[in-house]
């Protein structure tokens, strides 16, 4: 866990970084209209599931917050994309041990400007907290079943350092 003085530290959001949780979807901006097809793999792992797309509209949420519950879904990734405006939002992951979160490698990233973030299927991450108000889009397989989402209460929260 990449902790200062027993407080979960926020790093700049990259590709590298990121690599062990999912990857990251870089959105075009200039160079007038267009379409860009396949520009994220969101995969069903359990194979014919209703794809969820969902649009959020997520108030702002200050810093300093505290990490209490991670989530999880063992059969499908989870894509996150501001829509309209530059998001700013919070990317707090931790790789699956034994139907658990690794605590031991919990990591919190700042995900900035026109990017998106998809989640790989089993990868712990806290909900959705935007520090600007903002609205997403949201995509992820379910089938309205208990195994869709996964949560995991932390024994003790974990307070996340401001920007």
């Amino acid at each position: 866990m990449h902790l200062s003085r027993d407080r979960l530290a926020l790093e700049p959001l990259d590709a590298d970084a990121f690599a062990p949780f999912g990857t990251l979807l870089d959105l075009p901006l200039t160079g007038g209209a267009g379409r860009w097809d396949r520009v994220a793999n969101v995969q069903d792992l359990r194979g014919g599931l209703e794809t969820n797309v969902a649009l959020i509209r997520a108030a702002a949420e200050p810093l300093p917050a505290t990490i209490a519950r991670l989530e999880r879904h063992p059969h499908s990734s989870q894509l996150f994309v501001p829509v309209g405006m530059a998001g700013r939002f919070l990317v707090v992951v931790a790789p699956d041990r034994g139907g658990q979160p690794d605590l031991a490698q919990l990591r919190a990233f700042l995900c900035e400007g026109a990017r998106g973030v998809v989640y790989a299927p089993g990868v712990w991450h806290h909900p959705l907290v935007s520090l600007v108000p903002c609205r997403f889009l949201m995509l992820v397989h379910e089938d309205g079943g208990a195994e869709d989402t996964l949560w995991h209460e932390l024994a003790t929260p974990i307070p996340l350092d401001g920007d």
